[in-house]
């Protein structure tokens, strides 16, 4: 692993490039934070009162789209499920059951889908969200559990860095990622257990300069607090390019009686090896060194022991060199680093992105709120023009001359009641000395503007409101239709879906290590496990349970109640099917029940065939062995007779036809030769 030196220098390098091709994205992510948070639009038109620019009319259209988009996601929830690779089918299952169980307890313990919500709320906002996952005593944080626990927290996107070159989904092809974190000086001092000079202020990064207006949106200041007691903290996620060497077991070719030596000479070499140069950080991934595998894979420095042994043992191995992935972490600020390790996580990064539209012209990500931006824009302006055409023009009155009225004073008490009598000057009628004031001109425009701009959000965004949002003219709409609706909103929608389905999947592989490092460091932790069928039972934890290695599949999680009634419905009218064939399937639908949990333990006991009883059940056993040592008794015996018959039937076959062949021969022989006996 690198130096220090080595790590800042590379740290250095990865964050200048991050500060330069990343401005545009960051920008692009205060615009749409600000804009989701509203009133933060700035009007520049012409239109002026006296006092001053005209304020601009602040209607909130983006939220409600963002804020539903993300509640749907949290409706449809999908959830990852971990299949063990294993040849018995049994043994398959319970590794499977086992894993999902430990792994479902973890996240629930680390209030996981809350965090992952607020991610992929930041992704539908501004185009991409970021989720941390790793064990508690592994962070720059203090532990709340004594054997630790995995930490899942949304990261704020404004202190989420990558690579400015990865284009790829999700930043899988990033060279690097990063988390800004400011923390207070004396938490810090005591986590990494470093001075005050070690760490950098956080006053020498923040961007002291008002932003102000982006476009057409007032940002404002990016306020950072002038205390000298908050410092700068980096996470730094690496990967480098690595050699390693791949051959084949040349100790699966000799005897089955010398094997089992060999790999334990061979055991014994490698932690030998292990002892004097392995990184107290480290943690075994895909690519260790495993002696019993069919095709061994090792780091060079390995590589050069193994080929001294095949030789001693006269082994002929042949390597192929390859390149690997290695990835690695470090906690660092300033010019010092506290922590540096090899990830325990091998296939990517413990910080984890979520991305959904890439701008290949401006190489930034977008979300949602950047097609929302120009009609809202639009509609508000619309409501200012509208509103100060309203103010600046006259609102009613009448223009009088002077000695059109004797009081003008009472004239004008007496013009805005419907019942008064109001007297005026001989001729001031008939002269048109009282004349109304004109009628405001409102320009027709306007309104279409307005109108306009509220097709343009459907339009940009693809969703229509009234069907997304449920907004029907009756109030009242078939569940059929309500189906077909939400459809078609997944539609469009399906590229928030499948960024979400990848980190899912990415996810779930990142939990496998870090839930065997728990185990490893907690053994006989009583954990609760929830089976297949919603019971939950309390068992020790223990790598014993854990499969070598698991395939993943993300499977719909019904959560929302409509959700589940539909769900329950679809099992009762099964089960209802399947009774007449004499097959009783109820008790699948008791987990979606919205009953409480005893209730459902009832109901599933109920619900459930009787368990036989086993004397009775070893007694028909019993019964079956006599039948069948009766029905075999009975079978040879029929055989044996069979046979008896098949022989008797073969020797009179065979008498018949040697008499046959006697009574030919006789008649074949002449009369004259044939010997006649007369006894007189």
């Amino acid at each position: 692993m690198k130096k220090d030196s080595e790590i800042i220098k590379l740290w250095k390098k990865y964050k200048e490039l991050s500060d330069r091709g990343l401005t545009e994205q960051y920008k692009n992510t205060r615009r749409c934070q600000q804009f989701y948070a509203g009133n933060v639009m700035d009007y520049r038109g012409d239109a002026t009162i006296s006092k001053g620019t005209t304020r601009m009319v602040q209607f909130q259209l983006v939220k409600p789209y963002v804020n539903s988009i993300a509640g749907f996601m949290m409706q449809l929830r999908r959830e990852a499920k971990y299949d063990a690779v294993h040849e018995d089918r049994q043994l398959q299952a319970n590794y499977s059951e086992y894993l999902n169980g430990v792994s479902g307890y973890f996240r629930d313990r680390a209030d996981a889908e809350d965090h992952e919500s607020q991610a992929q709320k930041d992704m539908v906002m501004c185009g991409y969200g970021a989720v941390e996952m790793d064990v508690s005593y592994g962070l720059s944080q203090a532990d709340t559990d004594k054997n630790g626990q995995l930490s899942l927290r949304r990261v704020n996107p404004l202190n989420f860095g990558w690579d400015p070159m990865a284009e790829a989904p999700n930043l899988l092809d990033s060279r690097w990622v990063f988390e800004h974190k400011v923390m207070y000086l004396e938490d810090a001092k005591e986590i990494f257990e470093a001075d005050d000079e070690d760490f950098e202020d956080v006053n020498e990064s923040a961007q002291q300069e008002p932003i102000g207006n982006i476009g057409r949106i007032f940002v404002g200041y990016d306020h950072v607090l002038d205390n000298k007691e908050l410092v700068n903290v980096y996470c730094f996620q690496w990967f480098e390019i690595e050699t390693y060497y791949r051959a084949l077991n040349p100790i699966y070719e000799m005897p089955e009686e010398e094997q089992e030596s060999l790999f334990v000479m061979l055991e014994t070499l490698y932690a030998n090896r292990q002892l004097v140069t392995k990184d107290k950080y480290a943690k075994e991934d895909i690519f260790g060194f495993n002696p019993r595998e069919k095709y061994l894979t090792m780091t060079p420095t390995l590589k050069n022991d193994v080929e001294v042994f095949m030789d001693e043992e006269g082994l002929e191995i042949d390597f192929l060199k390859e390149r690997r992935r290695c990835y690695y972490k470090a906690l660092l600020s300033g010019e010092v680093v506290f922590k540096k390790f090899k990830s325990p996580y091998q296939q990517g990064y413990t910080l984890q992105a979520i991305t959904v539209d890439y701008d290949a012209t401006r190489k930034i990500w977008t979300g949602l709120v950047n097609q929302l931006m120009e009609p809202t824009l639009y509609y508000n302006k619309g409501l200012t023009e509208l509103m100060y055409t309203i103010s600046a023009n006259s609102k009613g009155g009448v223009m009088i001359e002077r000695d059109s009225v004797d009081d003008v004073a009472r004239f004008e008490q007496q013009w805005a009641k419907t019942d008064a009598v109001i007297i005026v000057e001989p001729g001031a009628n008939t002269g048109g000395k009282i004349v109304p004031k004109a009628s405001p001109m409102v320009n027709s425009g306007l309104g279409d503007i307005i109108n306009i701009s509220s097709e343009a959000i459907t339009m940009t965004s693809g969703i229509d409101a009234k069907t997304f949002f449920g907004v029907t003219g009756s109030g009242v709409e078939a569940a059929s239709l309500q189906r077909q609706r939400v459809k078609q909103v997944m539609t469009v929608l399906a590229p928030y879906f499948r960024a979400i389905t990848l980190y899912q999947k990415n996810n779930a592989r990142l939990a496998i290590p870090l839930v065997r490092i728990l185990a490893e460091n907690s053994p006989d932790r009583l954990i609760r496990i929830i089976g297949e069928d919603g019971r939950r039972v309390f068992e020790k934890l223990s790598t014993d349970g854990f499969a070598d290695s698991y395939e993943i599949t993300i499977n719909e999680a019904p959560t929302s109640a409509s959700q589940r009634e539909e769900t329950l419905e679809t099992i009762v009218a099964l089960a209802d099917k399947t009774a007449v064939l004499g097959q009783n399937i109820y008790r699948f639908a008791v987990p979606y029940m919205n009953i409480s949990y005893d209730e459902k333990i009832k109901l599933q006991q109920a619900l459930s065939p009787p368990q036989p009883d086993p004397a009775q059940e070893q007694l028909q056993q019993e019964l079956a062995a006599l039948d069948i040592a009766g029905k075999k008794a009975n079978l040879q015996k029929i055989t044996a007779e069979t046979s008896e018959k098949q022989a008797r039937a073969a020797l009179t076959f065979s008498e018949s036809q040697q008499k046959h062949i006697e009574n030919q021969a006789i008649l074949e022989v002449p009369p004259s030769q044939l010997p006649i006996n007369l006894n007189i």
